[in-house]
């Protein structure tokens, strides 16, 4: 059974060593050295697959080897690998992780591993320091970040990251260092094994699984999760990135404001913090034109998971209060009608607002009280007002309803007057009814009496707008 796992474990190796795109290039890999095949000839595993350049004696041996049985030596005589100048090693302003094991045979000052020192500026240098006792990252600015103690014989986890203009040294997984780094490093050669153009400062010792990272892979101590294996493909991560957002999922702003997006974060349960890596689409919000804008985030990790897009609604409101419609805005009823334009005094009535859209359930009504007297002639004016939910008032519309009086009074004049001599005759009283009210009733009798014979007498009632 042994024997049977050493042979699939070869081959899954040969497969690797066959398929060098996949042998742990994740997407923000951009070199990766695990330098485990026979002879001088190294490959780069990353995506890119960089042709390494093997100089002097470097080459790749069993006699020391972290993983896969192999490291690249170096005897510290003239022996380097170079790779040219590319865009993957200009890290410009951006985040970055520079790691490799190192066994080193001898101490010596200087000794540098990685490098594109010697170059456009600014470059940088991970090495030893002035005395070889201590790890170093030197940038060619001027300054030397010291941390941690070089141990001969002896495996050493190095890392260097960069998040957010914060530089940070590992040894072993332990933090030992950080400063603020806000250089924006340009493409140069890379020199493994060396630094310098010339080619100096060479490393006596072995390395192995080196890798460059176009983020920062660490940002606090990982001292208990150290790799313990060869970077292989991805293909078991499963598990996507968690964005969150940071403030408000709903925000308003008024038209012609400036609107400051507050973001959002992300974290991988292998990439740790990739923020930074956030697509963000949406922005910026047009603040001169009123209405609804939704700004999503999106973000896939190194295996290719994508995460739940998360979405912020930015509503840039009008500064526009509501608008109050109002028909008929003037009724005319006849005295005595019924005002029909109810429940409420809402029929006819409505009221719109660019950002809280229909408000008419919110009108306020005023001026006359419902149920309308329309037994007074006159005029009778409802208001109407409301406010939008950012406490902008419409202009106030009313409605104004008339009351007319245009019926005449009925008269009942006596059925029988009277009879009797012309300076004698007596007649009963008239009655008469209105909506309104009668305000007089008269009638045609003569004044100096009555003539011998039949005499029609004619009542007339009035009432209080004329009506006869």
């Amino acid at each position: 059974m042994k024997k049977f796992n050493m042979v699939i474990f070869k081959l899954f190796a040969l497969f690797l060593l066959l398929t060098p795109s996949l042998a742990g290039a994740d997407v923000y890999t951009k070199l990766l050295l695990h330098a485990d095949r026979t002879g001088s000839s190294i490959v780069d595993s990353s995506v890119t697959l960089h042709s390494v350049t093997v100089n002097g004696d470097a080459t790749q041996s069993a006699d020391e080897s972290k993983f896969g049985g192999m490291s690249a030596k170096f005897d510290g005589d003239g022996d380097f690998l170079e790779i040219g100048a590319h865009p993957d090693f200009a890290f410009g302003t951006g985040s970055f992780t520079i790691e490799f094991w190192i066994y080193l045979n001898s101490t010596n000052a200087y000794e540098a591993m990685v490098s594109t020192y010697g170059g456009t500026s600014p470059s940088f240098i991970a090495r030893r320091n002035n005395n070889g006792t201590q790890w170093s990252f030197y940038d060619d600015i001027g300054s030397d970040h010291v941390g941690g103690t070089v141990i001969l014989d002896k495996w050493t986890h190095y890392a260097v990251t960069r998040e957010a203009n914060t530089a940070r040294m590992f040894i072993d997984g332990s933090l030992v260092t950080s400063w603020t780094d806000t250089n924006n490093y340009t493409s140069n050669p890379l020199k493994i094994g060396a630094s310098h153009a010339t080619a100096s400062f060479f490393t006596d010792g072995f390395i192995d699984e080196l890798r460059i990272s176009n983020i920062a892979r660490w940002t606090s101590n990982f001292n208990n999760a150290l790799p313990t294996a060869p970077y292989l493909p991805s293909d078991d991560d499963t598990t996507p990135p968690v964005i969150t957002l940071v403030g408000n999922a709903s925000e308003a702003v008024e038209q012609g404001a400036v609107y400051t997006d507050d973001g959002a974060t992300a974290t991988d349960d292998r990439g740790g913090v990739i923020t930074a890596n956030i697509i963000i689409t949406g922005l910026p919000v047009d603040t001169n034109t009123p209405g609804s804008y939704t700004i999503t985030y999106n973000l896939s990790d190194a295996a290719g998971n994508a995460a739940a897009p998360v979405t912020r609604t930015v509503t840039v409101t009008s500064n526009d209060p509501p608008v109050i419609s109002v028909i008929p805005s003037a009724v005319t009823l006849e005295a005595g009608a019924t005002y029909d334009l109810i429940p409420n005094d809402i029929v006819g009535v409505s009221a719109v607002d660019t950002e809280d859209g229909d408000l008419t359930s919110s009108i306020f009504r005023g001026g006359a009280v419902l149920p309308l007297n329309t037994l007074v002639v006159g005029s009778q004016v409802i208001s109407y007002n409301v406010s939008d939910t950012a406490g902008k008032a419409a202009v106030q519309k009313s409605r104004t309803v008339t009351i007319v009086d245009t019926t005449a009074p009925v008269c009942t004049a006596p059925a029988v007057l009277a009879t009797g001599t012309v300076t004698t005759v007596v007649f009963g009283n008239a009655t008469a009814t209105d909506i309104v009210g009668v305000t007089s009733i008269t009638n045609n009798a003569p004044i100096s009496g009555f003539p011998v014979g039949t005499t029609v007498v004619t009542f007339t009632a009035t009432d209080a707008a004329g009506n006869k």
